[in-house]
């Protein structure tokens, strides 16, 4: 007779968690009882958001965590972690036993470049405009402006430094010459 209330010499059992099964035998002269204890092994595994941001330049640690037997990236590493630096979709499977739970996460790259064009002359009391546009997040001028745009007034050197909504950052400088005549 099993735990379980079957009388059949063998079970067949699927438990959702980790279960002991006892099975007592009497063949009328001696009572036995023995139990087994199927262990459920549930891995689960989770890189974080869907999609990580990633500034140029930089890389991301994607951990799968501590404890499986198995690790099999996207990439073909076989380890606990690695470092993404390119966009692209990776994904990790982790296992313990025949068990196992896969995850993915997209990584972005930011591609942030901004241009304020070639260097240029502009006439004497002649304004120039230097713009950077809306798409960025903000903006800072070498005067601290954040406007989107800065009016030249003057030859010099002029820069901008501007931020995108990862937090990246990208910088160009023009030189614009004043010419007198």
């Amino acid at each position: 007779s099993w735990s379980t209330g079957d009388t059949t010499t063998t079970i067949s059992v699927s438990p959702s968690q980790t279960t002991t099964y006892t099975v007592t035998v009497d063949n009328g002269i001696t009572t036995c009882t023995d139990s087994v204890t199927v262990t459920v092994s549930n891995p689960t595994v989770d890189l974080g958001a869907d999609t990580l941001g990633l500034c140029a330049g930089d890389s991301i640690l994607l951990d799968a965590g501590a404890g499986y037997n198995y690790y099999g990236w996207s990439t073909g590493d076989n380890t606990q972690s690695i470092y993404a630096s390119t966009t692209g979709n990776y994904s990790v499977t982790v296992g313990e036993a025949n068990c196992t739970a896969t995850d993915s996460v997209l990584i972005v790259l930011s591609d942030l470049e901004v241009d304020l064009g070639p260097d240029t002359a502009i006439c004497k009391n002649v304004p120039y405009t230097l713009s950077v546009g809306s798409e960025y997040q903000s903006q800072v001028w070498q005067n601290g402006s954040t406007d989107t745009s800065y009016t030249v007034l003057v030859g010099g050197t002029y820069y901008v430094t501007v931020t995108d909504g990862l937090g990246c950052t990208g910088t160009d400088t023009v030189h614009i010459e004043e010419i007198l005549a």
